[in-house]
């Protein structure tokens, strides 16, 4: 495996990770997200918070 470089690394995706992430990107640099579970993060509303 060949080493890479990066500027940042964004440690969770969720709304505000996301956001940083593309702004970052937006202004040249090289970005990495890492997210364990959905990226955008999961909008709770009524009918879905019944449902789990």
């Amino acid at each position: 495996m060949s080493e890479q470089q990066t500027d940042v690394v964004v440690i969770g995706l969720g709304p505000g990770g996301e956001c940083v992430a593309g702004r970052l990107a937006e202004a040249g640099l090289d970005v990495v997200g890492v997210e364990a579970e959905l990226v955008g993060g999961e909008i709770r509303t009524g009918a879905a918070s019944r449902a789990r």
